[in-house]
């Protein structure tokens, strides 16, 4: 288990959809590379040179296999996702309807182990990816991406943004260990453009500050300062925090995000060139960044980076921006992925199965398992190439039938389906 190997043959949808257990279970874990991956949940407090965040870690770990995670067992967080979603829906109907995709779907086992005793050995030390979820996202929504990439050799910090994107998250108590929800921010109905902008920068600001945040605790980590984790008051796991002292490098560090998340991953690079190593965005909302960004004559952008356009995501303004950002950015790849709905990176459409994830307008067709598998690839080859500096890796040609350069052709086809 000791040298991660990178594995990217694709999973086929049509094996997928035969079996409900097989879309439920084996679809989450895709990709694997040279490690088992375990999972702990983490929440820290407010510190004086950094924010508090809360977030899943998806780490390699060579241990036995142990307790295994369950992909979202709270019927109450898929409740007010159907509210966020669905804003018209009476907040009964969301409740029976959580409970009963909680039972159907919440007890969903990721092939990992929560709380595994400790992170890997490795000859050298792994590289951070700080993992940045959209609109209605959470730490748990991204987890065929989050633990691929960690199999693959590279410690994943999936946020949970309390900056009202995420349909339900929580603060905990320092002292007390007592928790407070806190709920999605709904933009109000009628919002002029400016408004709706000013409202998504304030949440942009949050979002910003919680991923220096999460690299400032890589630096504690890694020079073995006390962990402390609001969610194991009574430290019952603070060995295996221990552990990743000397194991983690704070200077590998790259982000990756999906849509709102793309933003957020795409301007923390910006704002700390030095800090990171690149930034992966998968099929990002554009809107929010600062406008000087979206200008013509905007400042150039230097960090590396991929972005994963989804062919069936309807944003003309997206197209408009990432053309005036394109012959700005020397470093940058601009992919898109065929027959890609928007939601196609979080786990939503494999989990549900098709006919569910179609009903709920998830995915416009039910079968996004492909292009899910296809931006894992993608991500994989982009984090070997830049993080861990293994030059270019070469995808399998079954994936790349899907991926077709960015280009005139792909804009128009996307943007003609409105």
């Amino acid at each position: 288990m000791g040298t991660p190997g990178f594995v990217a043959a694709p999973y086929r949808a049509s094996d997928a959809l035969k079996s409900r257990k097989v879309v439920r279970k084996m679809s989450l874990s895709p990709m694997s590379g040279g490690y088992r991956v375990g999972v702990l949940d983490l929440e820290t407090p407010r510190a004086k040179e950094r924010s508090a965040f809360l977030a899943r870690v998806f780490y390699p770990t060579d241990g036995e296999a142990g307790k295994p995670v369950q992909w979202n067992p709270e019927g109450g967080v898929l409740a007010k996702y159907l509210g966020t979603t669905f804003s018209g829906l009476p907040k009964w109907a969301c409740a029976v309807l959580g409970w009963i995709l909680a039972q159907t779907y919440g007890k969903t086992v990721v092939p990992d182990t929560y709380y595994a005793p400790r992170i890997g050995k490795s000859e050298r030390k792994f590289p951070t990816v700080v993992f940045c979820h959209g609109l209605y996202g959470d730490r748990r929504a991204y987890t065929a991406l989050c633990r691929s990439i960690a199999s693959d050799g590279n410690v994943v910090f999936a946020l949970e943004h309390r900056d009202g994107s995420a349909p339900s998250t929580q603060v905990t108590d320092e002292i007390t260990g007592e928790k407070t929800q806190l709920e999605f921010r709904r933009l109000p109905k009628g919002s002029s453009t400016d408004f709706a902008h000013e409202f998504r920068s304030q949440m942009l600001s949050v979002r910003l500050k919680e991923v220096e945040a999460v690299a400032e605790y890589v630096k504690e980590l890694a020079n073995g300062v006390e962990p402390l984790n609001l969610l194991d008051l009574e430290g019952k796991y603070r060995e295996l925090l221990s552990s990743f002292a000397g194991k983690i490098d704070p200077n590998k560090l790259s982000v990756v995000g999906h849509s709102f998340g793309g933003t957020t991953a795409l301007l923390s690079c910006i704002n700390h060139p030095k800090r990171y190593s690149g930034c992966v965005l998968q099929d990002p909302w554009m809107f929010p960044l600062p406008k000087p960004l979206k200008a013509e004559d905007g400042p150039q952008v230097r960090i590396p980076f991929i972005a994963v356009l989804n062919e069936r995501t309807v944003w003309p303004e997206n197209y408009e921006v990432l053309d005036k950002i394109a012959p700005r950015a020397p470093n940058a790849e601009f992919v898109t992925l065929k027959s890609a709905s928007h939601q196609a990176q979080s786990d939503f459409a494999v989990v549900l199965g098709p006919r569910v994830a179609k009903a709920l307008k998830i995915s416009q067709d039910g079968e996004d398992f492909e292009p899910l598998y296809e931006s894992i690839a993608i991500s994989l080859m982009f984090l070997r190439k830049h993080v861990h500096r293994e030059g270019e890796v070469a995808l399998e040609p079954e994936i790349l039938k899907l991926i077709e350069p960015y280009g005139k052709r792909s804009r128009i086809l996307s943007n003609s389906l409105t």
